[in-house]
């Protein structure tokens, strides 16, 4: 199993010959539609946008998590593609993608198995009211994205199974945790190990003072392993 971080809450899990991605913003449509403050801080890599997923987790209908260039980048005629969404971002993208993609709407407690993934839909509480977070299982790991939410300590509820990663968001605006929640969202679910995201990448948002730095330092505090990656960078679970 590799990881690799997208930008925002956005990754990509490859298993074997399996490649499963979660909100994938991938080209440059928020600076090309809202301007200077949306410029990207990293350039898109041509690479990623030209993958070609087997699923993809989108977790609510906001355009850096639902980017349609992106998904029309990478969902082709070539090749069946799954692809598992919150309520408001179901209704967004079903009917507006190549290759007849099998859409399938996701509410906390849904799951899905594929051949290589078993995916469950989690509760996030976030200004889109149908977002969800994702429980992934696969090569007999289990990861949380968290979504964008706020805290919530009854998340607990919703683990069944040990988590080997959390992928959590931090950056404390729009509806979403900072960095000590994100922290003690981390903790509360056992997390082994976490990765702080939705920071980085736009210049609207170079300066906030939530850091993945700061998420480092609270979850330390709080016996949970962090790892701040770079974009693009991966990691292998090998």
């Amino acid at each position: 199993m590799k990881l690799t971080w997208l930008g925002q809450h956005g990754f990509a899990i490859q298993s074997g010959d399996t490649l499963l991605m979660v909100d994938p913003y991938l080209l440059d449509t928020m600076h090309e539609t809202m301007g200077e403050p949306f410029e990207r801080l990293v350039p898109v890599n041509e690479d990623w946008a030209k993958a070609r997923p087997d699923m993809i987790l989108l977790t609510h209908d906001h355009i850096d998590h639902v980017d349609m260039p992106s998904l029309q980048s990478v969902v082709t005629n070539e090749k069946p593609v799954e692809i598992l969404a919150g309520a408001n971002a179901w209704n967004k993208i079903r009917g507006q993608l190549k290759g007849d993609p099998n859409y399938i709407m996701m509410k906390p407690g849904n799951e899905w198995t594929s051949d290589v993934f078993r995916v469950r839909a989690i509760e996030a509480r976030h200004s889109d009211e149908t977002c969800v977070g994702f429980v992934v299982e696969v090569e007999g790991r289990t990861v949380v994205f968290s979504g964008d939410t706020l805290y919530f300590a009854d998340i607990v509820n919703q683990i069944y199974k040990p988590v080997d990663l959390a992928v959590v968001v931090m950056n404390g605006k729009g509806n979403n945790m900072n960095a000590v929640d994100a922290a003690r969202y981390c903790s509360t679910i056992g997390a082994k190990m976490a990765i702080p995201t939705h920071w980085g990448l736009f210049k609207k948002f170079a300066s906030d003072k939530e850091t993945p730095e700061k998420f480092a330092q609270e979850a330390e505090k709080l016996g949970v392993n962090a790892k701040i990656l770079q974009m693009y960078e991966t990691i292998d679970f090998e």
